[in-house]
């Protein structure tokens, strides 16, 4: 699962392989994972509970991100990694200029951390670090 681009939009597809990687089907897109759209990207699927889960990133935009607002994660579950149901939002935290990118939810021990790229656009600037919760 990967965030394919296509005339400035974004969407995510799922491809698979039946021998190891040497080939890949054709890109099919996830039904209900949102329309193409702006800033959406960065899938982390991973599997807990019985079900798959998704995060994906919806940064600020890179230069317009006074007028589009902060950023935040969106959260999906699936139980085929095919069809997938939106069931909350993480965020925003930060104020508008500061992005979240490529999202990431680690066990580190017994518990779970949310880590994410971030990129301050306020002031023209690109001050970048990573983020966790």
């Amino acid at each position: 699962i990967y965030t394919e681009h296509a005339s400035g939009l974004e969407h995510q597809v799922r491809r698979s392989s039946a021998d190891a990687g040497r080939t890949w089907s054709a890109p099919v897109a996830l039904a209900r994972a949102g329309p193409p759209a702006r800033n959406r990207r960065d899938p982390f699927v991973f599997e807990r509970g019985g079900g798959w889960w998704m995060l994906l990133a919806e940064p600020c935009d890179w230069a317009g991100w006074a007028s589009e607002g902060p950023s935040r994660v969106q959260l999906y579950r699936s139980g085929d990694r095919r069809a997938w149901q939106q069931v909350g939002t993480i965020g925003p935290w930060q104020p508008p200029g500061i992005m979240w990118e490529v999202p990431v939810l680690a066990r580190i021990g017994d518990r779970d951390v949310l880590i994410v790229s971030e990129i301050d656009r306020r002031d023209g600037g690109a001050r970048c670090r990573v983020r966790a919760w």
